[in-house]
């Protein structure tokens, strides 16, 4: 019979390596799971359920939302409403910008083009607005 020495002294870096991120891999998922499930079956949930009546053991209800603010009748005009997201013109950049990483572009020349056409874009919208 061989001693448990010989059998583990082949054993290579990468193998025990690979071992070891496996380990922290299964470790890891299961601490988050159980994170999880004590997150979710808190006060706080991560989600609502529809039944919100149902809450956990200990847990006080919570308090009703604020009152609405006064309106003041002096001031009738509406406010302005918020300016819009730049959301629009990220899209056709991080199109543009794919397109030129996917074809092998140098890493200056995609972030110069999608900053570029993010800029039209955003300009474009600005002056269809009216801003």
């Amino acid at each position: 019979m061989q001693s448990l020495v010989t059998v583990l002294k082949p054993v290579s870096k990468k193998s025990l390596i690979k071992l070891i991120v496996v380990l922290f891999f299964l470790f890891g998922t299961f601490f988050l799971g159980v994170e999880t499930w004590n997150i979710q079956q808190s006060c706080t949930p991560m989600f609502v359920s529809k039944d919100a009546s149902v809450l956990s053991e200990g847990c006080s209800p919570p308090p009703p939302p604020p009152p609405p603010p006064a309106i003041v009748h002096g001031d009738s005009s509406p406010p302005p409403p918020p300016p819009p997201p730049p959301l629009l013109a990220i899209v056709p950049a991080a199109i543009t910008m794919t397109a030129l990483a996917i074809t092998g572009a140098p890493v200056a020349v995609v972030a110069g083009v999608g900053i570029a056409v993010w800029f039209i874009f955003s300009s474009a919208i600005k002056a269809m607005k009216g801003n």
